[in-house]
């Protein structure tokens, strides 16, 4: 098991994720080191001077270039950020041992894959985001052994974003179109970050899909969203199709099956306790 971590470095600490994941480590009585645009990561300096000052025992990198932000255009800045950066962070905590941990993506496949992958399976990206995503994962398996990568799928939170938009909606009983065509395994960063606790404790290390059983359109998920918060479902009616950004990726959690780390509930028992979680339908269920 090893001894217990008390130092936490989260790069990234005002996204969501970021935000989670401290307030999370901070509450189990974890000393958190927060940063965000203070120290780039991209810089090896700024990363090395970071970690020979404070010597995190565990450095959790929340920092990268979100996918909406990515195009074939900016491919370079992309890799430098998602890529580069957790290289930085791979070599200087190599040099004092400690846990890395990379939340990465199902965008380092194929947009449209016939069958589950699992995390034995070769990755094969076809975005400029999701080849970011995995140069990051490749430089962290070279030079860091003691690392956690994370790999999720439709990762939601309540704060803005798609499934903001998606409550407010509901909330107002305003119509709303999802997509028919985009199929994965919606997660909530409840999950995620309940995993990650129980894997830095249980001193787990390698590559990890971590996505609630089951998957759906963007269609269902909404309508579920509907339906929990107390609004009509059929509200929610079929957007276009669009063939170039179509999407079937779903992931199969081996790792976290067979190492027993923890439980991964259904996507719905996972939306359902999310949304609960943050007050947004009543402890016995939905409105």
């Amino acid at each position: 098991m090893g001894t217990r971590y008390n130092d936490v470095w989260v790069t990234g600490s005002t996204g969501y994720l970021g935000r989670e994941i401290a307030h999370r480590l901070a509450n189990r009585g974890y000393t958190v080191y927060g940063t965000d645009q203070d120290v780039d990561i991209t810089d090896f300096d700024q990363v090395k001077e970071f970690v020979r000052r404070n010597r995190p025992q565990v450095v959790v990198n929340c920092a990268g270039m979100r996918r909406t932000l990515v195009t074939p255009q900016n491919k370079n800045e992309a890799i430098k950020v998602n890529g580069l950066g957790p290289r930085n962070l791979a070599i200087a905590t190599a040099s004092i041992d400690s846990l890395l941990v990379q939340f990465s993506s199902d965008d380092v496949f194929s947009r449209i894959m016939d069958e589950p992958v699992d995390e034995f399976d070769a990755p094969v990206p076809d975005t400029t985001y999701g080849k970011s995503k995995l140069v990051g994962e490749n430089f962290i398996r070279e030079l860091n052994p003691r690392h956690i990568i994370i790999r999720s799928s439709w990762l939601y939170h309540a704060d803005g974003g798609d499934m903001g938009e998606m409550v407010v909606s509901a909330m107002e009983g305003r119509p709303l179109s999802r997509r028919v065509d985009q199929i994965a395994c919606p997660t909530s960063v409840r999950t995620v970050c309940h995993f990650l606790m129980r894997a830095i404790q249980a001193h787990e290390y390698g590559l990890f899909h971590v996505v609630s059983s089951g998957s759906c359109t963007r269609l269902e998920f909404a309508r579920e969203v509907y339906r929990l918060l107390g609004a009509d479902p059929q509200l929610v009616t079929a957007a276009e199709s669009d063939k170039a950004t179509a999407q079937n990726i779903i992931l199969e959690p081996l790792m976290v099956q067979m190492t027993g780390v923890t439980e991964l509930p259904t996507w719905q028992q996972d939306l359902e306790g999310y949304l609960k979680r943050v007050g947004l339908i009543p402890e016995g269920g939905a409105r």
